[in-house]
């Protein structure tokens, strides 16, 4: 995924990629701040087709497990973004959005 953003970042002219990391930046920026971003994201997916077909994939990030409930049970978290998920330039995976976690408690097979 990864080598995916990096080829995509590459494709970009360098003033267009730096235009486009900043309104995902801007983004990402009101949404931590509590502001409702959900144009901004959509009209973002609609002008960067590219950038939307790949965020499908950076969605969801694995949580480290979490305290276990008892012998057998398990318990951990997948922390999705309920935006755009991307990988910056610098290769750090970040979230146009809000981080929403999901628990999960199961038992192991």
């Amino acid at each position: 995924m990864r080598r995916a953003y990096a080829q995509f970042w590459a494709s970009l002219p360098e003033k267009r990629a730096s235009g486009l990391e900043g309104r995902l930046q801007e983004i990402e920026r009101r949404a931590a701040r509590g502001e409702n971003v959900e144009r901004r994201i959509k009209l973002l997916r609609q002008q960067e087709p590219k950038l939307a077909r790949l965020s499908t994939d950076v969605l969801r990030w694995s949580g480290q497990p979490g305290p276990k409930t008892g012998d057998n049970d398990i318990q951990a978290s997948t922390v999705e973004c309920s935006g755009i998920g991307w990988i910056g330039r610098d290769g750090q995976a970040r979230c146009a959005g809000q981080y929403v976690t999901s628990k999960i408690v199961g038992r192991p097979k």
